[in-house]
């Protein structure tokens, strides 16, 4: 495709998702540029993009390498496809909670087991989805000072 139209594409492709309520990047981006201190870099994995704090990443784009898909062919279970991003969560007990409750949405793999780290696919998470994840991974890693500087500005929030 043309370059000039690549970018026709994206936005009819971003237009299609939101219509259907559907995450895309640049909904990422509008939700943590609300968020004090919630900085976009790129992975230094190579990856592509990540949002992180002074405390480290929050989220960020999280493809399955080699050795994931390997243990997962291994185990029998289905090779997620799309875009994948990972997500830090409360808590360990709080990644299982929301794999338990949208096991078609959030998943782990071996690697991440243990951690905090949840996986999920952009394209099946709905943007009000995303947008609580992603304030509940935020508010886990900052500071009580950035906390309340959110709270002054959206105190309906």
């Amino acid at each position: 495709m043309p370059a000039q139209y690549m970018h026709c594409a994206l936005a009819n492709l971003h237009l299609r998702a939101r219509a259907w309520g559907m995450a895309t990047i640049a909904d990422i981006r509008e939700i943590a540029a609300d968020l004090p201190q919630l900085e976009e870099g790129i992975s230094g994995y190579g990856t592509g993009a990540k949002w992180s704090v002074p405390r480290g990443m929050v989220i960020w784009r999280r493809p399955l390498g080699k050795t994931d898909t390997k243990r997962l062919v291994d185990q029998g279970l289905p090779i997620p496809q799309g875009e994948i991003y990972a997500l830090r969560t409360a808590s360990e007990t709080t990644k299982k909670e929301l794999i338990d409750a949208f096991e078609d949405l959030f998943f782990d793999i071996q690697h991440l087991t243990g951690t905090d780290i949840v996986l999920f696919h952009l394209e099946r998470i709905k943007v009000d989805q995303l947008r609580e994840v992603i304030i509940e991974g935020w508010l886990a890693r900052v500071s009580s000072r950035a906390v309340n500087l959110r709270s002054e500005t959206h105190p309906e929030q």
